[in-house]
């Protein structure tokens, strides 16, 4: 089998960007879509382009050539069930899944609407107990694709600079649980968690991937319509009790994936904007690896100088066994520090 070969069903918003990534880090990758004019653009990102159709009942014949010599797969399509009506969300995936027996890890992207609406502070240790169609079909799901060898990572909202959440917000009339904590995760954020599951092999786990901070829907809103200069959402005064938030520390812990809050909530919220990131990334790079050996190095030529000139001034010949002493010095240092 070809090593490094990883296949992803679903190649959209989330799937395309990721499959770049992969294959700058040198992995071989097929993807899927189900629209003909998307197959070119695949290719031209140097992915391997395949038109699958999947439902309840059928799966296109191109699945067979997909999955061959896959090592990995990523499983990365959306219910839509809203959209679809009662297709049975669980049913596509089992028809993937049948599929699989000769690919040795499978990577579900799965949805935090596992959990429901009341559970409150929800971490990686939380029993999911979903209260809606979407999060009922998609727990049914991860327990299709559970296994040692395979990992689930449950998204929070999805958002990134150009997935606005405003775009359908400013059409509603009004918006309910003004008080509900958001749960969202940025594009990078995401992509982040999935390559550090591959290249670290964490299979056989589950993940909750939300960023840890969580603003009310409110104070959120109310900003971003401030920084796009765009009129206050109307909120609705009836009191609710969703309170889901979610944390999972196992992400920090084990993925070392550590989210700020200007990125995970997108830069165009919460500003601390990418551009003083850059800065304050290329202080500390000028620090590090120009400043500070500039001024280690100079202070040991400066040492010397006086040292060579203390033992002129005093026995007016010049001792260069001096330098020797200065080396002896610098390896103890070194050796115990």
């Amino acid at each position: 089998m070809n090593q490094n070969r990883i296949g992803i069903i679903g190649c959209g918003w989330l799937g395309l960007p990721l499959a770049k990534t992969l294959i700058l880090n040198n992995y071989k990758v097929k993807g899927s879509t189900t629209t003909k004019n998307k197959l070119e653009i695949l290719k031209k990102e140097g992915i391997e382009p395949y038109l699958i159709e999947i439902t309840e009942n059928s799966i296109s014949e191109s699945i067979n050539s997909f999955l061959n010599e896959l090592d990995m797969l990523i499983i990365n399509i959306p219910p839509k069930i809203r959209k679809e009506g009662e297709i049975n969300y669980s049913n596509k995936i089992q028809n993937i899944i049948n599929k699989t027996s000769k690919i040795k890890n499978i990577l579900f992207i799965s949805s935090t609407s596992v959990y429901g609406s009341k559970q409150g502070k929800i971490s990686s240790k939380t029993i999911a107990d979903p209260d809606s169609r979407n999060g009922t079909e998609i727990l049914k799901t991860e327990n299709l694709v559970k296994s040692e060898n395979n990992t689930i990572i449950r998204f929070g909202g999805l958002i990134s600079e150009d997935r606005n959440p405003l775009k359908y917000l400013i059409q509603k009339d009004e918006i309910l649980n003004p008080d509900a904590p958001i749960n969202y995760i940025h594009l990078k954020d995401c992509i982040g968690i999935i390559s550090k599951v591959i290249f670290e092999n964490k299979w056989g786990e589950t993940y909750s991937a939300v960023a840890p901070f969580h603003p009310t829907k409110k104070e959120y809103y109310d900003n971003l319509c401030e920084i796009n200069n765009i009129k206050k959402l109307k909120f609705s005064n009836k009191k609710t009790v969703i309170n889901k938030e979610v944390n999972d520390n196992k992400i920090l812990s084990e993925l070392l994936v550590i989210t700020p809050p200007e990125t995970a909530c997108s830069n165009f919220v919460f500003a601390k904007d990418a551009f003083t990131s850059d800065i304050l990334n290329a202080i500390v790079v000028l620090l590090n690896f120009v400043i500070l050996p500039g001024l280690s190095y100079g202070s040991q030529l400066a040492l010397g100088a006086l040292g060579v000139t203390f033992v002129y001034s005093i026995l007016r010949f010049a001792n260069f066994a001096h330098g020797e002493l200065m080396s002896f010095g610098a390896m103890t240092t070194i050796l115990f520090t």
